[in-house]
């Protein structure tokens, strides 16, 4: 992934990530897989059982199930304290569609033992910070992204997507069903 995007995206993240704490009673960070800790951390995650997709794998340019590995998005989530601790949450992964369009997210993905805090909130948590990146991307003519697209949503999950005004798509890229939104401009 080029430098530059991997550097927005940290920026806005963290600036999302410092709006939305303001609805939770404990920080909510967010991030890239910039750091190696973030990568160390999800590794940790995923050999507790806490997380089912081990993501270092589903970012390798040859291994990544997106559809345009060139302009990958990854937001890894923290919450807590320093009092009651401070966790690695979860993560999404997707990307800036090839023709420009659309913001993908072919994963996302939060620990099993999460702070019931953000029940039912991780994916709009996600939504909005991959939202405010297409829409800087957008802002500096660096895209026309109009749309959010969950990949390959799994059947339990549908009802929920449909909940938060994602219409079903049965197929988007290569044959897979997607849910698909609108972004708000």
């Amino acid at each position: 992934m080029a430098d530059s995007y991997l550097e927005i995206q940290h920026e806005i993240f963290v600036s999302v990530a410092e709006q939305l704490s303001q609805q939770f009673p404990l920080n909510l960070s967010l991030t890239t897989m910039k750091e190696a800790v973030t990568e160390q951390d999800l590794q940790d995650l995923k050999k507790k059982g806490l997380i089912t997709w081990d993501l270092t794998l589903k970012v390798g340019k040859t291994t990544t199930p997106v559809s345009n590995p060139e302009h990958m998005v990854v937001c890894v989530a923290y919450y807590g304290d320093g009092i009651d601790g401070y966790y690695c949450a979860g993560y999404a992964l997707g990307c800036i569609s090839k023709d420009n369009s659309s913001l993908e997210i072919n994963f996302i993905e939060k620990r099993k033992d999460a702070s019931t805090d953000l029940c039912y909130q991780f994916l709009p948590i996600m939504i909005e910070a991959f939202t405010a990146y297409g829409l800087y991307l957008n802002q500096e003519n660096m895209s026309s992204v109009d749309k959010i697209v969950l990949v390959g949503p799994i059947d339990g999950v549908k009802k929920y997507y449909k909940d938060q005004g994602f219409k079903l798509v049965s197929e988007y890229y290569k044959g897979e069903e997607a849910m698909i939104k609108s972004m708000d401009k």
